[in-house]
């Protein structure tokens, strides 16, 4: 073979491949198990696992292609090195990482900015937030300059400032769209609140789900976490109103008990969450 026939030859069977893996890719999105929902995981559940590569071998063993990153496991950095070796990572192993935190925002604008220019960088759609609503006026400004970030509030549970629904709306009213929820389903569950209100209430301005299960007594006291669907989280009703009000962010399942092996109840909580999928 001629070298340029050779290196015809080799481009043309680099398009191939490219091509190939295109429709590989599309087949698994249009083949995904979890339907029309971006699943993934907050990876605080593997908090057990330092290591990034270790990380994404969970995720993948758990058949998962979203993440939202704890920053025990992301650092938030401005190095554009580090930066790109973690997306080339992710790429190889067909993980995005769609959301990132919680992280605690405050009056320092450009602590606030470092936030959102990591997140640019790093091409994450949503940051799940926790911040004193006086420096909202901050974030507005940011969400205009950085268009396609969105912050989510995310509730800690009981005698947390973001306890209800309601306390996140009261915060974001007549500040900028991108400011919403990142949902924590256990913490609302916690404070005696029912997720399924939680999402009709927040629909317009959801960003991110933490799908979590607790165990309310007759008391209505708390009585520990839950594989989702053990406790009080209706797991199918959750997902049919999830899809009926087109949510679009990260569906993070969330699983903080036995933090040394979660990996097998995360995958019963998984295949209950396949099974609801398949009858919506």
């Amino acid at each position: 073979m001629s070298g340029l026939n050779r290196r015809a030859f080799l481009k043309g069977s680099a398009l191939g491949l490219a091509a190939m893996s295109a429709t590989a890719r599309l087949t698994q999105a249009a083949e995904s198990p979890f339907g029309p929902f971006k699943m993934g995981m907050q990876t605080y559940s593997v908090r057990n696992w330092k290591v990034f590569d270790e990380v994404l071998q969970k995720a993948t063993e758990l058949g998962l292609t979203h993440l939202e990153f704890w920053n025990g496991h992301m650092p938030q950095t401005t190095d554009a090195a580090k930066i790109d070796e973690m997306k080339k990572k992710l790429a190889a192993v067909n993980i995005k990482p769609a959301a990132y935190g919680v992280v605690n925002m405050g009056a320092d604008p450009k602590a606030n900015r470092a936030v959102f220019e990591f997140a640019a960088a790093m091409g994450i759609e949503t940051v799940s937030v926790d911040f004193d609503p006086k420096s909202i006026i901050s974030l507005d400004r940011l969400c205009e300059e950085f268009p396609n970030i969105k912050l989510g509030i995310h509730n800690h549970g009981p005698r947390s400032r973001y306890q209800t629904p309601d306390d996140v709306l009261n915060c974001v009213k007549d500040h900028h769209k991108n400011i919403g929820a990142t949902a924590d389903l256990g913490h609302y569950i916690r404070s005696l609140v029912d997720p399924l209100e939680v999402i009709e209430k927040l629909k317009d301005r959801l960003y991110g789900i933490h799908f979590k299960d607790f165990k309310i007594n007759d008391q209505g006291k708390e009585t520990g976490e839950a594989i989702p669907g053990d406790g009080k989280l209706k797991v199918k009703e959750t997902l049919a109103l999830l899809k009926k009000v087109n949510f679009q962010g990260c569906l993070s399942l969330e699983y903080e008990s036995n933090p040394k092996d979660p990996l097998p109840d995360m995958k019963v909580a998984l295949e209950r969450i396949k099974a609801a999928i398949k009858e919506l």
